[in-house]
């Protein structure tokens, strides 16, 4: 585990420690959460792209999307973005 310090406005502070009450969860997890569902989210995002660009056949003239990310945001990934076997 690694310790994270981040700054946030007092109302976004606020707002999250009312969230992890509500879910009955500590700040900790809930970032901890919140921070899976995001990369998650851009991994459907980047692959989503990744099948437009190779659809439009534009694949010789565009980089991969997951090239604008450095490989350990997806260490399991081929350069298309989906899971590698």
């Amino acid at each position: 585990m690694h310790t994270l310090t981040i700054r946030l406005p007092d109302d976004t502070a606020e707002r999250l420690k009312a969230l992890a009450r509500s879910r009955g969860l500590s700040m900790s997890k809930l970032v901890e959460e919140l921070s899976a569902k995001a990369l998650s989210d851009i991994r459907v995002v980047l692959g989503i792209a990744n099948f437009l660009i190779a659809w439009e056949g534009f694949v010789h003239v565009h980089a991969s999307a997951t090239d604008y990310y450095p490989a350990e945001v997806f260490p399991d990934t081929t350069s298309t973005g989906t899971p590698s076997t």
